[in-house]
């Protein structure tokens, strides 16, 4: 993150009626995973308790040095951990924003809700493992977290199946097409992804939003969105 928006698209895409309450399902749970890690970290915090500190630093963070010495849980678990508050609360929005609206189009499953997020997950962290592991000695060890790769992940994956969907973006007084949000932060993430100065984790962002495009490709495809419209344009 940050991510400061709000979807404009009225119903019927997101009407409750159409809605799979299994995938809608999986949506909350990712939510409450997430919350679930916050409110450990604050309770590390506010206790004081080095033993769940310690637990926390090793299974949700993820770094280069630690998977190098064999600690590849965090690759997934990471994902479900945000000590920042602000850190939190954007992700878990826009975790509930952008699965709720991919809950909200038809053929949807929490098998394609759980498996997006874990795709997401992984390739996120591996993204962000893999770029510490090629810059200054100082990243190697610099621990990353959260799920703004399963956020990236949900958003490409959204853009790709639901073109249409349009989001306001704080400030902006109009809404915007899903696809030029996702795809001007995807652009911002490639261009801050080598900056000393920035201390968000870009690779990681990059590796989900990758994961969200094939994982449309691969699974999605068939219910709709640009795979038919770019076939339909072949055929012409």
């Amino acid at each position: 993150g940050p991510y400061p928006w709000r979807s404009s698209t009225p119903p019927p895409f997101h009407d409750a009626p159409r809605r799979s309450p299994s995938a809608q399902a999986g949506v909350w749970l990712l939510v409450g995973l997430n919350t679930a890690g916050f409110a450990a970290w604050q309770y590390a915090e506010y206790t004081q308790d080095a033993r769940v500190g310690q637990f926390l630093v090793d299974y949700g963070t993820v770094s280069y040095a630690g998977v190098k010495n064999g600690n590849y849980a965090p690759l997934v678990t990471a994902a479900f951990s945000h000590l920042a508050p602000l850190h939190f609360a954007v992700n878990a929005w826009s975790l509930y924003l952008f699965g709720g609206l991919l809950a909200a189009h038809p053929g949807l499953s929490f098998a394609h809700i759980l498996s997006l997020a874990l795709g997401a997950t992984v390739a996120g962290n591996a993204a962000y493992v893999y770029d510490a592991s090629q810059k200054a000695p100082r990243a190697a060890a610099r621990p990353g977290l959260g799920a703004s790769g399963v956020v990236m992940g949900f958003g490409t994956a959204l853009s790709l199946l639901a073109p249409h969907v349009k989001l306001y973006v704080f400030p902006l007084p109009v809404p915007l097409p899903i696809w030029v949000v996702v795809g001007g932060f995807t652009l911002v993430d490639a261009y801050l992804k080598d900056s000393a100065a920035s201390r968000v984790g870009h690779a990681a962002h990059l590796g989900g939003a990758l994961a969200g495009a094939v994982y449309y490709a691969v699974y999605l495809r068939r219910f709709g969105g640009v795979w038919p419209m770019l076939a339909r344009l072949v055929r012409r």
